[in-house]
This record gives C-alpha cells, sequence and structure tokens, in this order.
C-alpha cells in the first residue's frame, strides 16, 4: 500500500527513467587566421570531423538554397550535409550556365533562366567545391559535410559553434586559399575556446 510519500518517490523515480538527465553542453569560440600574417579569415568553416555522439545531431531544416542575386551568389558558401539535397535559384533578369565543379560528387553544369531554379544532391564530403558561370560572373562554394556541426567565420575570423554535447572532438578549420589545420578539442560544461593559424596552401614547383 502507498503512502502519500512513497506515491512521490515513485513518480519521480518514473519521470527520471523516462526523461534522462541530458549532457552539459558548451558553447566553443575562437579565430581563424593565416600563419603567415596573423590576419582574420572570413568564410572559414570550422566543423566538427569526429566525435559527435548520434543524439546531438541537429534537427531536420528546410531544403538549403542557394540564390543567384544581383550578379552574386547568397550565401557565398553553402554548406550542406552529404545525402542532402539543395536549391539553386535564379532571382535576377540574367540568364548564367551554372557549374558546380565537385571533385568528389558529380560535376554539375546547370542553365539558370530567370526566375527558374534547379535542385542538385550531394554524396560525399568534401570542402570548397568552386560554384562558377562562363562569363566569371559568380563566385562561391559548396562545402559537403558528414554532419551540420560546424560554424562560418565572421569577417573577422571569429566564429562560434554553440551546443557542443561534452566530449572529446576533432574539429578541423579550413579555407579555400590557406589550407586546413586539425586539432582535438574537449568540451565540458563550461564555455571552451580554440584559435587556428592555417598554415597556407603548398606552393607549386616551377621546373
Amino acid at each position: 500500500m502507498f503512502t502519500p510519500t512513497n506515491s512521490k518517490t515513485a513518480f519521480a523515480l518514473l519521470l527520471a527513467c523516462a526523461c534522462p538527465v541530458l549532457a552539459p553542453s558548451a558553447e566553443l569560440t575562437g579565430k581563424v587566421t593565416a600563419a603567415a600574417n596573423g590576419r582574420g579569415l572570413a568564410g572559414a568553416i570550422v566543423y566538427v570531423v569526429s566525435g559527435v555522439p548520434p543524439s546531438s545531431a541537429p534537427p531536420q531544416r528546410e531544403t538549403p538554397t542557394l540564390t543567384v542575386r544581383g550578379g552574386r551568389l547568397d550565401p557565398q558558401v553553402l554548406v550542406v550535409k552529404a545525402g542532402e539535397s539543395f536549391t539553386v535559384t535564379n532571382a535576377d533578369r540574367d540568364n548564367y550556365n551554372f557549374h558546380v565543379l565537385f571533385r568528389e560528387n558529380t560535376e554539375r553544369n546547370k542553365a539558370l533562366m530567370f526566375g527558374s531554379e534547379t535542385s542538385i544532391k550531394t554524396d560525399r564530403p568534401e570542402l570548397f567545391a568552386r560554384v562558377s558561370e562562363d562569363l566569371g560572373r559568380l563566385h562561391g562554394y559548396v562545402c559537403v559535410l558528414e554532419n551540420r556541426i560546424y560554424s562560418l567565420t565572421d569577417v573577422t575570423g571569429a566564429f562560434r559553434l554553440p551546443d557542443l554535447p561534452a566530449g572529446t572532438y576533432t574539429i578541423e578549420a579550413a579555407h579555400p586559399r590557406e589550407g586546413r589545420f586539425k586539432r582535438e578539442i574537449t568540451a565540458g560544461g563550461a564555455n571552451a575556446a580554440a584559435d587556428f593559424a592555417l598554415p597556407g596552401r603548398p606552393k607549386t614547383k616551377t621546373p
């Protein structure tokens, strides 16, 4: 026979089993710079390579969109997950011959008429697949990741990765002109900081 106290205890135990305590999360912040001169790098990507628990995957989102507007790409760096499709939309009155120069995925060459859109699906991870156009009017990149825990740096090179569950991760920073660099980061219940100095791309030797 339950007493009022025992009933409350039983209810608390049942609630604890149904709603397990979530692991503490932290925010990782820092800056990405060029090792050669210490300059902050805008448009670099900082992302989790490994160590992501399955339960921490971001929720589903609407289809990512890359828009041609005013002769420019918005956003200039589009990030998608491997296996995810994205839409390319032409909001200009000009027509474009749109290229995505994938290396790991199938290269795409699409005619974009005014008001038209096309869908592109990615299958394999790769960084900074270049977006171009026959007349040289479009410049940008598509990054394909295995997960969607990432941040793009601002004009000063600063980045912010919020809601990172406690754990140890391999995190990489990369930039299309300044190369890439990995490091291991341990995040706990408190906020953490990490900076990345990118080494630059190897110089091509001339004969």
